[in-house]
């Protein structure tokens, strides 16, 4: 019998043992009348306490149980993002082998009464994911349920069946007291998959169930859920304006002939493009899609990012002349010194001048992404919240800082301004 039969059959002799869990944002239905009011308290767990700060985990990275101590963050790339990832890109990860992982949070539960405890989290194919979600207050335990025991969406289920787990939703009932409470999301036993838990959300309204990424309805979306069955016209606050021009100095900038460039198509071909006889970008993409002309290109609004690596913008450079024709705006993205870029006695301000001279506005500067969270794997595990804070903040004025917003900008001339964002 598989563990997680066995599981299922534990359950069902031993019955649903408590509820779980919790959440951090609070939405009061205030225009609804006092007797309709419901609760929803909306926690990310990895806003938790004491998870390890010094490991940052994705599908594929890995990671060994003895580097991995605790709960700890989880990156969303491919296959997650096949389902939309976690709600705010990040999750929390405990190793499949590793029994002992825990992290906590205080919450205030507004009101008495009966509460359901919603968790989104990976439900793997045939493997089991345990994990536990303990409430306290006042020093005694309102419920310690086990998720991840029994498969919640069926095992033939298209997303598990393509990546091996869909994002779920399950959930319990607990009895609970107005006032303060800690939720410890934790596990006491290993498992045969990564506990990938996203969200977790405590309501008194029994009738709300969440729908994939889980957005609960707020204050103003319930009153216009109600207003739309009828659409009856409501009376201004004011009286309309017949005409009311909008004076230039407030309108939008346009960049490049547009109001908005989606900057998501990341162009990793400028080598390939300069190769004798390339029929550029269709041997491109020929490598990467059946098709010669991908839903990207067919896209106006999207920009190009290529990264700062990529120097050479001769007009002899076929990827250059390219990228002349194709009439998108293009970003160089410039993050991580000692990767990609900033390169040594590369004069970046004459660079930045010289673009800027032949492409006009469909250069958009130099962007950086993120990059604080690489020095996290430099701390110990023991590290708290305010720890990693301050190696961050102490990563982006001397790593970043000298490492390369000095060296690109280091020959600009007094007061001027390179554009970076």
């Amino acid at each position: 019998m598989s563990p997680r039969a066995t599981a299922r059959k534990t359950d069902e002799t031993q019955g649903v043992q408590g509820v779980f869990l919790t959440f951090s944002f609070l939405f009061l239905p205030l225009l609804l009348g006092a007797s309709e009011a419901r609760h929803y308290l909306w926690l990310e767990v990895d806003e938790f306490r004491d998870i390890q700060w010094n490991s940052q985990v994705y599908a594929g990275s890995g990671t060994t149980a003895d580097k991995q101590t605790n709960w700890c963050s989880r990156m969303a790339i491919f296959p997650d993002t096949t389902q939309g990832g976690p709600t705010k890109i990040l999750s929390l990860d405990a190793h499949p082998q590793r029994a002992n992982n825990s992290c906590w949070r205080e919450v205030f539960v507004p009101a008495a009464g009966k509460y359901k405890l919603w968790a989104r989290y990976s439900d793997w194919r045939n493997k089991t994911e345990f994990f536990k979600v303990k409430i306290e207050q006042n020093g005694k335990i309102k419920t310690d349920h086990e998720f991840g025991a029994q498969p919640v969406l069926s095992e033939s289920d298209e997303m598990k069946l393509r990546v091996d787990f869909a994002y779920a939703w399950d959930s319990a009932e607990c009895p609970l007291e107005r006032g303060p409470a800690r939720v410890t999301l934790y596990t006491d036993r290993v498992a045969e998959a990564d506990r990938d838990v996203d969200v977790l959300i405590l309501t008194d309204d029994m009738d709300y169930v969440p729908r994939e990424r889980g957005v609960v309805t707020p204050a103003y979306g319930a009153y216009l859920d109600r207003w739309m069955k009828e659409r009856q016209p409501l009376k201004p606050l004011l009286e309309p304006a017949k005409s009311w021009p909008v004076p230039e100095a407030w309108k939008v900038k346009k960049i490049f002939g547009r109001d908005f460039w989606f900057t998501g198509w990341q162009m990793e071909g400028a080598a390939e493009a300069n190769k004798p006889g390339s029929d550029w970008p269709a041997s491109y993409f020929t490598n990467k899609t059946s098709s010669l002309k991908p839903p990207i290109m067919s896209d106006p609004d999207t920009a190009i990012w290529t990264r700062l690596g990529f120097e050479d913008f001769s007009p002899t450079n076929h990827f250059a002349a390219w990228l002349k024709d194709s009439k998108r705006a293009f970003w160089i993205e410039c993050t991580w010194p000692g990767f990609w870029h900033p390169k040594p006695g590369v004069d970046y301000w004459k660079m930045y001048q010289e673009i800027k001279t032949t492409y006009g506005e469909q250069f958009l500067g130099f962007y950086l992404l993120e990059g604080p969270f690489l020095v996290m794997a430099s701390l110990p595990p023991s590290a708290t919240r305010d720890d990693a804070f301050d190696a961050a903040k102490d990563f982006i004025l001397k790593n970043q800082r000298k490492g390369r917003w000095e060296v690109i900008s280091a020959p600009l001339p007094t007061k001027a301004v390179l554009p970076t964002t």
